[in-house]
């Protein structure tokens, strides 16, 4: 016969527990740059120049990605479709040479708290002219998001996926308001 100490701790430690690994779960899974791409983009002008994108984390390393929310591959997979989907620029360049290079470095990209739906992203956003090396447009763009989702595996990836596709959506809006003649 069970005793009552055994029964309570299988009852209540073990849902406790399943629900910890679902939750984590949705914390480790990384986010698909296919859900960060902007849609229904309205932009001021199009540049009729070529762009070159990079993407990384502050000073060349993926800070912030401890968790594997969102990857500099994946960021840059959506910005550089919402390029192509918005004309911002007339054409993105896989490498040089490229009228522009734009520069993303993903800075922080967090939830606001433990048992939230909600992140915060901040990126620095440099677009530097490629004949003379000037910065016409240096930013931190901070964003937020949230998940639809309020449980499971996918709520917290829905979560950054929503913050990295807002950085894109405003980072394109103040590039696209620039006079880059």
């Amino acid at each position: 016969m069970r005793t009552l100490a055994y029964c309570l701790t299988t009852l209540i430690l073990g849902p406790c527990v399943l629900a910890c690994l679902a939750l984590s779960a949705g914390c480790a899974s990384p986010a698909k740059s296919r859900a960060m791409i902007p849609t229904g983009f309205q932009h001021a002008n199009q540049h009729p120049n070529s762009v070159l994108v990079q993407v990384g984390g502050e000073n060349g390393a993926d800070a912030g990605f401890n968790m594997a929310t969102i990857s500099s591959d994946a960021f840059r997979e959506a910005l550089v479709a919402a390029i192509e989907g918005s004309r911002i620029f007339t054409s993105v360049q896989p490498q040089p040479p490229a009228d522009y290079r734009l520069n993303v470095s993903i800075v922080q990209a967090k939830p606001k708290g433990a048992l939230t739906t909600d992140t915060t992203m901040t990126a620095r956003w440099k677009l530097i002219r490629s004949s003379d090396g000037k910065g016409v447009f240096n930013e931190f763009i901070e964003s937020s998001g949230e998940s639809k989702f309020t449980i499971g595996p996918a709520r917290m990836r829905h979560s950054f996926e929503s913050a990295g596709r807002e950085n894109i959506r405003l980072g394109l809006a103040k590039i696209a308001e620039l006079d880059l003649q």
